[in-house]
């Protein structure tokens, strides 16, 4: 073994790296059998190009450093340690920094210190480092963040997306309360309550959120799905009285449900009407049916309206016209009483267990279903 002693002077041991040379192979810096290096500042420094360059510490070997701010610098691609936890003598020096590459290759030995990642020894040199004992690696663990899907009507605003709780395998032991997170994840989209229903992405971005302790984040994008609004749509009711023409189409349809100030004129289709109301003519209710309106954006839901068709009503002046005086029902009554010929009066059944007269003149049947009985009897 070595038995270096410097007092208050530092060691240093740097390999450096060979780019451009003859011979630029570096290999390991190996500490075989009982060492024993002594000085104020202690720096070995593994800088050569090759990929997995090593510090070996062998069993037996002692740093004891006295410097006052980072005592003991080991810098490499693989640090290995079979010296045991107590390799580094620190009792009356501030603190050690050991670099590498990552966190699964390598050997600690039993030292316990703070981990710090994505940092590497030209980028972040000692002084930078927070104060205390760390591992630092150049590598960068990743955790798992994500937006939660969400889903919102038609018209609506979107509303503050939901970022689910990190997730992901923390290494090296290391506990979320290490990690030292800080700020926030920010989620976004393009849709707006314009935006037509469909699918859209809910894209996630790292915004503030950081770790203090170097891990980086895997952003996990969601979706928003813009689903149907609801609108009714309505028939009106309408009121006529009976004209011996057929009906049709209808009075008009209220709309309710209707977002982003739009208007009938906004969907699709033409208006249909359809139902027991269509060719109607006689007195009685008949259904009114709207229909053929269309739209992506809403969930359409009819409601019938219906038509009501009134008898015609006749005044007790309109009776004392010529053609109406035989419908009198009490000259009818009369007629009846006194077993007169009532060849001229027919009856129809008025649907309340009476009937009313139909009255024959000149061959031409008047049809009394649709005057209003009630009116004869003034």
């Amino acid at each position: 073994g070595v038995k270096l002693d410097t007092g208050t002077g530092n060691i240093d041991l740097k390999i450096l790296s060979g780019t451009g040379k003859k011979y630029k192979s570096a290999g390991n810096i190996n500490l075989v059998g009982n060492n024993a290096l002594t000085g104020k500042n202690i720096q070995l420094l593994n800088l050569g190009d090759e990929l997995n360059n090593g510090i070996v510490l062998g069993a037996g070997t002692q740093f004891s450093a006295s410097g006052t701010s980072t005592a003991i610098t080991l810098v490499s691609d693989v640090f290995t340690n079979n010296a045991g936890a107590n390799v580094f003598d620190l009792s009356s020096s501030d603190r050690f920094l050991v670099y590498s590459k990552n966190w699964g290759t390598g050997v600690r030995g039993g030292i316990q210190a703070k981990n710090l990642y994505n940092r590497n020894y030209n980028n972040n040199l000692p002084n930078s480092i927070t104060p205390g004992n760390h591992f630092i690696y150049s590598d960068q663990p990743m955790l798992t963040v994500a937006v939660a899907n969400h889903t919102r009507k038609y018209g609506e605003t979107n509303n503050r997306f939901n970022i689910l709780p990190i997730a992901g395998a923390l290494v090296n032991g290391d506990k979320l309360s290490d990690v030292g997170l800080g700020g926030s994840a920010a989620a976004s989209t393009t849709a707006t309550a314009q935006s037509d229903v469909g699918e859209y992405a809910i894209t996630l971005a790292t915004g503030s959120l950081v770790s203090e302790q170097g891990y980086g984040f895997t952003m996990i994008n969601g979706k928003l799905d813009i689903t149907q609004a609801s609108l009714i749509i309505a028939a009106q009711n309408e009121t006529k009285t009976a004209d011996s023409v057929p009906y049709s189409g209808g009075p008009g349809i209220v709309l309710a449900g209707l977002v982003n100030g739009e208007t009938v004129t906004d969907l699709e289709g033409k208006l249909i009407w359809s139902g027991t109301s269509q060719g109607a003519v006689n007195v009685g209710n008949y259904v009114l049916m709207a229909g053929g309106l269309k739209s992506r954006n809403y969930n359409i839901a009819y409601v019938d309206g219906t038509l009501d068709i009134r008898p015609v009503p006749i005044s007790a002046s309109e009776t004392t016209r010529p053609e109406y005086l035989d419908l009198n029902l009490g000259g009818l009554f009369a007629a009846l009483s006194q077993n007169q010929d009532l060849e001229n009066f027919e009856t129809a059944d008025t649907g309340d267990g009476t009937s009313i007269p139909l009255l024959i003149c000149d061959g031409d049947i008047i049809d009394c279903r649709n005057i209003e009985v009630s009116s004869l009897l003034q």
